[in-house]
């Protein structure tokens, strides 16, 4: 979550801003890039926060309708800053979706797929299988959106057979990581396969057109 917070400290204003959810490139105190110049590479929430940090350094004028108006312009900025960066926070620390799981097991599945015959990367396809498991196991918590869509008497048993198949492809992840680790490609190929199957058999139930 991030914090702003404004500080008056002999005449000085500073803005304090955590950069956690910015690029690693830019993770930077609002002090170290208000000391390192024009920074080059910045997006534009992070000009935004530069600009306000190079106003904020400079010493304020010691009468007091001076002090109050450059006080009250920094505020605002700190406001409108706030209510632009706190919903990217909230998007940030959003879980992965079913969507995004669905494609990076896609993703892995093609992958494995390619060099299921390949002995030579029997280590590199079981660590692909654990990812498998870990990736189903995330999917298990979670609920197609089609389920909800269905009449209500109907969307316990169609919630059951979705976790059903979800648990076959788990069991399955582990099956294929043993038999990659036991150098078995012929087991490794027969496991994927069957694997395959329940998510085209999962797609037709539970993916919308």
């Amino acid at each position: 979550m991030a914090v702003l917070s404004l500080f008056s400290f002999s005449g000085v204003a500073t803005l304090t801003l955590p950069f956690s959810f910015f690029s690693t490139t830019s993770r930077k105190t609002a002090e170290e890039i208000s000391n390192s110049g024009t920074p080059i590479a910045l997006n534009t929430l992070e000009r935004m926060l530069w600009i306000g940090v190079r106003i904020g350094r400079k010493p304020l004028n010691t009468n007091s309708s001076l002090r109050s108006f450059a006080m009250k312009r920094m505020s605002a900025f700190v406001m409108i800053l706030s209510s632009l960066l706190l919903p990217l926070c909230a998007f940030a620390d959003a879980p992965p979706s079913l969507k995004d799981n669905m494609g990076a097991i896609g993703k892995l599945v093609k992958s494995i797929t390619l060099s299921v015959n390949d002995k030579t990367k029997n280590a590199a396809s079981a660590a692909q299988a654990k990812q498998l498991e870990l990736l189903f196991t995330a999917v298990l918590a979670q609920e197609p959106d089609t389920i909800a869509q269905l009449p209500q008497n109907q969307q316990a048993p169609a919630l059951a057979q979705f976790k059903t198949l979800i648990q076959q492809e788990i069991t399955d992840s582990q099956r294929l990581e043993t038999a990659f680790a036991s150098s078995d490609n012929a087991t490794a190929g027969t496991i994927l396969q069957s694997m395959q199957d329940d998510k085209k058999t999962g797609h037709d139930k539970f993916k919308k057109d």
